[in-house]
This record gives structure tokens, C-alpha cells and sequence, in this order.
């Protein structure tokens, strides 16, 4: 019997995860979208949360979502310009919403609650990329802080070390996974055990 109860807990906890995008929903202005050919590697900074975050993609923009032109190398960077986790999003890499994300990632996927990363991504000179869209949305699990970019030919991906005070260049994007610290599940899990005890009890 409490094996089972302990099942049950565990998995109610499992739940307790969270799924998301980093940039939950974005419209871009269309009078700011455009590639000017110059290339960069765009992206920005952003300030964890109080959940560790796991790194399921990276993702690039794609505008009206009809296929990229070039591949985009995509990176997290820590706050001393070291890159920590990068990919390659292409064209045949699947889409959700206007991001396209390639789960095939070298590097370490943990963000650490409470930290501040960059974002970066590289232009290429050809596909369109949003600056200062419309309306965008984050996810609650990270703070946007800045607009970060360096002039580098659109064809490597290097630290944005310029800032802008502009809302962003987007540009790159992450999915992820929140998972609640080993505290606040050893909690919830004794708690639920206790509850679903006293339950039976009675």
C-alpha cells in the first residue's frame, strides 16, 4: 500500500514539471522585420528564474514561417561570454509558432535558477529577422534584460557583447523543461505521502 502511495506522489511531482518556450508568443512588426545584409550574431540576455531550466531545443525565427534560406548556429552563452550549449537550426527543422528548433545540442542543457545567460544567434544576410516586434511575450520562468548583438558577417555565432536598449533582436529562441529545485520536491513529495497517509488512516 505504500508503495503504491509512493507512486502516486512521485508522479504528481513528475507533473509538476513545466514545458515552455522562452519567447511564449511573439508578433512581429513588419516594418522591422528585414535583414539588412551586413550579419550578426544577434540575441539577448536573460535572468533565470527560481527553477533550474533544462534545454530541450534551440530555435531560430522563422518570418511567415515559410522556410529559412540559410543555416543559423544558435548559442547560450554564460554572463562571461562562454558558450555553453549550441546548435544549427536549418530549414527542415520543425516549427512551432514562428521558431524553428533543432534538439540536437552540444554542450551543457542546465540553466541555473537565479543566473543571467545570452542568447545569440547568427543572421546570415538573407533571412529576415524582428526587431522591436509588435507584441511579445516571455515565459514567467526568465526575465528579459537586454538586446545584445556584435557585427561578425551573419556566418558564426559569437558572443553578443554590444547591448542596445531597444526591446530585442529576435532571432534565437529556447524550449525548455522547469524543474522545481530537489528541496521543494522532497516537500511536496512528504507532504502529499502525509496527506494521502492521513487519508487512509481515516
Amino acid at each position: 500500500m505504500l508503495k503504491k502511495t509512493l507512486c502516486a506522489a512521485l508522479a504528481v511531482i513528475a507533473v509538476s514539471q513545466s514545458f515552455g518556450q522562452a519567447i511564449s508568443s511573439i508578433t512581429p512588426d513588419p516594418g522591422s522585420t528585414f535583414n539588412n545584409g551586413n550579419g550578426y550574431t544577434l540575441g539577448w540576455t536573460f535572468t533565470v528564474g527560481a527553477n533550474n531550466l533544462f534545454v530541450t531545443a534551440l530555435g531560430y525565427f522563422d518570418n511567415r514561417a515559410d522556410g529559412l534560406a540559410e543555416k543559423h548556429q544558435v548559442g547560450i552563452f554564460d554572463s562571461s561570454a562562454n558558450l555553453q550549449l549550441a546548435s544549427t537550426v536549418t530549414t527542415v527543422d520543425p516549427l512551432t509558432g514562428l521558431f524553428r528548433y533543432n534538439s540536437n545540442m552540444a554542450g551543457s542543457n542546465l540553466l541555473l535558477a537565479n543566473t543571467t545567460y545570452v542568447i545569440g544567434g547568427s543572421s546570415g544576410t538573407v533571412d529576415e529577422y524582428t526587431f522591436n516586434p509588435t507584441a511579445i511575450t516571455f515565459d514567467p520562468n526568465i526575465t528579459f534584460n537586454n538586446a545584445n548583438f556584435v557585427s561578425d558577417g551573419g556566418f558564426s555565432l559569437n558572443f553578443p557583447g554590444s547591448t542596445d536598449p531597444s526591446v530585442g533582436f529576435f532571432g534565437p529562441n529556447f524550449k525548455f523543461e522547469a524543474v522545481p529545485e530537489p528541496a521543494s520536491m522532497v516537500a511536496m513529495g512528504a507532504g502529499l505521502i502525509a496527506m494521502i497517509v492521513k487519508r487512509r488512516r481515516k
